[in-house]
Formats: structure tokens, C-alpha cells, sequence
């Protein structure tokens, strides 16, 4: 099958998954900078990392799924 741009009919993405160093301050960022919502923090299966679902105001859709890993490299600043 070949598909094409027209073919796809696109309604949104469900979530999208990030890793950060640091949960909280990526939390303040998006929600008291930017105001988003974010949801419960959950522990990892494995009881090592933590993650958290943000979304950007009262959509069905996930939104953003930050995991905190404390090794995450960031790119260099501008």
C-alpha cells in the first residue's frame, strides 16, 4: 500500500514521551510559567524514576509524558 499525505487523516496525537533530569522543575515550567495542567506523579515499575502526564488545558489526549531520569543530557543553550 502507498500511502500518501492526503490519505492520512490526522486527529491529534495521544502523547508524546520526554525524559528530564528533573521533574519538579519541569512541572513548575509547564504549568505555573505556561499553564498547563499536570496530572499525578507516578512511580516506575522498577521504583527508580518517576514520571508524569502534562496537558495543555482539558483535553481528552494525554499530552506530554515526562519521565525523570536523572542522567538526561540537555541540549547546550543558545
Amino acid at each position: 500500500m502507498n500511502l500518501t499525505k492526503a490519505d492520512i487523516a490526522w486527529q491529534g496525537i495521544d502523547h508524546v514521551a520526554l525524559a528530564t533530569p528533573d521533574l519538579e522543575t519541569t512541572i513548575h515550567f509547564y504549568c505555573d510559567v505556561l499553564g498547563m495542567q499536570a496530572g499525578e506523579i507516578f512511580q516506575a515499575r522498577d521504583g527508580k524514576t518517576r514520571h508524569c502526564f502534562i496537558k495543555p488545558g482539558n483535553t481528552p489526549a494525554q499530552g506530554l509524558h515526562f519521565w525523570e531520569v536523572p542522567d538526561a543530557q540537555l541540549p547546550p543553550s543558545a
